[in-house]
Parts: structure tokens; sequence; C-alpha cells
């Protein structure tokens, strides 16, 4: 099996980020709209096509760059190494029905293709990979609620074939004014002394998660 250390991991959840089990935003605020603007502008991000995404796509792509901001992931591995394997329950529930509602009715027929694009729940990872330029295997498993045993499976998979040598993994769920993202870096152990202390395995993906709840 496959040694891998999680060396990064961050929480978003209505009205909080932490990173690494650490409170770094609180605001007053739980609404998705008002929330995700403040937590983009607070990470120092500038990135204009943020205000063209879809919910999901904006709470995953803030819950990565809270990540990957000050530290060597990226540098770490070579970009073609680095996987993205994410699981949510929703998949695109929010942007489907605002699509279906402009379909419905013939008499005021407007589907609008900057919508449908986002109906397609792989786009938040896509999203991810054209920011900061991944090449590396990806994914969007669906599972009812987060299953770290599944997730650390696959994750263990990918690296004992080689196919990857790092992975920004975790959970990114988003439907009606619900939200919660959990997203960590995995890593390769070998020769990669910034590794930080926790294991990958189901044990420690589950306490971490559960850390936020």
């Amino acid at each position: 099996m496959t040694e891998a250390k999680i060396s990064a991991y961050c929480h978003i959840a209505p009205g909080k980020v932490m990173l690494n089990g650490q409170l770094v935003q609180e605001e007053n605020t739980t609404v998705f709209a008002e929330f995700i603007r403040l937590v983009y502008k607070a990470a120092g991000m500038s990135y204009p096509k943020f205000y063209k995404m879809d919910d999901l796509c904006k709470l995953a792509l803030v819950a990565a760059e809270q990540l990957l901001k000050d530290n060597q992931f990226l540098e770490r591995h070579p970009k073609e190494n680095i996987g993205l394997i994410v699981q949510n329950a929703s998949a695109t529930y929010d942007t489907d029905a605002t699509y279906q509602a402009s379909i419905d009715d013939r008499a005021n027929y407007f589907p609008s293709p900057a919508v449908f694009v986002y109906t397609l729940p792989n786009i938040m990872l896509g999203e991810i990979c054209i920011k900061h330029k991944i090449f590396g295997e990806n994914a969007l498993l669906i599972s009812p609620a987060f299953d770290a045993a599944a997730l650390a499976q696959h994750l263990d998979l990918l690296m004992e074939s080689g196919r990857i040598t790092a992975c920004i993994s975790g959970w990114v769920e988003q439907k009606n004014e619900h939200y919660e993202a959990f997203l960590f870096l995995a890593e390769k152990t070998e020769g990669n002394a910034n590794a930080a202390e926790h294991t990958l395995n189901a044990e420690t993906l589950d306490i971490l998660f559960k850390k936020h709840v």
C-alpha cells in the first residue's frame, strides 16, 4: 500500500473558513452569494471568470485557493502527476433547476449556453485545473454522503499505479443554501520532507472531515 500523507486541509462551512483545523475567516452572513464573495476577496484572488461561474464552481475554486496559497504543493509535483478527485451528493442540482426553468415555458423559451455548461458537475474540476494548470487524473464521484473509505481507496489505487504522485481531493457539496467543502492535499511521502503528520487513510479522513460539522 502506497504511503501518502495529507499535507494540508481546508473546510468551508456556512459563515466559516478553516485551514488545517484553525479558523481563518468568519463572517456574520451565511447567505452563500454574500459569503463566497467575502471569502474570494479575503483570499486576494484576482480572477474575473469567478463571477461567471455557478455556485458549485465558486465554492470549489475558493476552497482550492485556500489550500494552495502559501505552500509549494504545485511546485513539488509535475502538473501532469497531480490528480483531482472530489465527491459530492447533489451534482449540479441548482444549476440544473435554473436551466430547466429556462426551457419549461415554450412561450418564453430562453435557454442559456452560459448556464448549460455548468450543468456538467465535473466542470468544477475543470475550473480548478484551468486556473492552476493541473493536467493529471480527475474525477467527480457521486455519493450520498462523504465516503472516506471509498475516497482513500481510490487515491491509493491511483498512487499505487503511478498515475499520480499527489492529489487535491475531498468533498464539495452545494444545493440551495446548503454548502460545505472539505478539500485536502495528498502527497506520496517518498522524498517529500514537507508532508504533514496526517497519514492518508479512511480513519484520518473521517476525523478531519468531522472537525467542522
